[in-house]
């Protein structure tokens, strides 16, 4: 069996092993208990899941995961919750920067034959992403959408393509 649908609420979650109780809405806005392993699994995350209707004899029944999947993105709902609740929501094009600037430290590095250590590109990665994300928070506020990060990214996104297009004289 399989369901689509949202985690509202995280009824229990042990902290070594992801094993989790938590409420569940479906996209036919039924709410069902479901219960299984789940890791990075947080409230107001969409999921895809797996398997099957179990009696508990104390809890009732149930919905047993046997696999799941985060659908992505958050619905604009899911991250005005996570906001609302202090969950700090980080864009995706920011959050993936990290893996996208150490393929271009690699290449910078194979260009120019050079070698650094990993404590070198650490650095400079973390250096890229203090910058990301000062640049959204700033942006952001800025702005007047203090604290909301995917507002700060896309300005600021937009900002730096018209100034590219203004120097290229395309506009």
């Amino acid at each position: 069996m399989q369901l689509e649908g949202q985690v509202i609420d995280i009824i229990y979650k042990n902290d070594i092993n992801s094993y989790t109780v938590a409420t569940f809405e479906t996209s036919e806005q039924e709410e069902t208990t479901i219960v299984g392993y789940l890791p990075f699994v947080n409230e107001g995350d969409n999921l895809k899941i797996t398997g099957d209707i179990v009696k508990h004899p104390d809890y009732g029944e149930q919905f047993k995961i046997a696999t799941f999947e985060k659908t992505m993105p958050t619905t604009p709902e899911a991250i005005h919750y996570l906001m609302k609740n202090g969950v700090f929501y980080a864009p995706g094009k920011a959050s993936n920067a990290g893996g996208v600037a150490c393929s271009g430290l690699e290449m910078s590095q194979n260009a120019q034959h050079l070698s650094w250590t990993a404590e070198e590109v650490d650095q400079k990665i973390e250096n890229i992403m203090v910058n990301i994300f000062e640049t959204c928070r700033d942006t952001a506020k800025e702005y007047g959408h203090e604290k909301e990060y995917v507002v700060g990214a896309n300005i600021a996104g937009f900002l730096k393509v018209a100034k590219a297009m203004k120097a290229q004289g395309t506009v």
